[in-house]
């Protein structure tokens, strides 16, 4: 999967002291659950139309977090 993200381009910002690389894994994960890509914005726990144009669409990122669930394994 780490090769497809580079080959798509996804990676990290190229800096001047480090080169770019491919996005790990839980980065990802924390990308591909943030509200705020959907058009929300959280301030102090309360979930707020954000004033930006979202990232992806409302079916879209159901369809993401569907996904998610249903890879949760139980009880911790």
């Amino acid at each position: 999967m780490a090769d497809e993200r580079e080959v798509r381009g996804l990676t990290t910002r190229k800096t001047p002291k480090l080169a770019a690389r491919s996005v790990k894994p839980n980065v990802l994960h924390a990308i591909l659950t943030n509200p705020y890509y959907e058009g929300e914005v959280i301030y102090r726990g309360v979930s707020h139309p954000g004033r930006h144009q979202p990232l992806t669409g409302l079916v879209t990122w159901e369809k993401v977090q569907d996904v998610f669930a249903s890879h949760l394994v139980g009880e911790k």
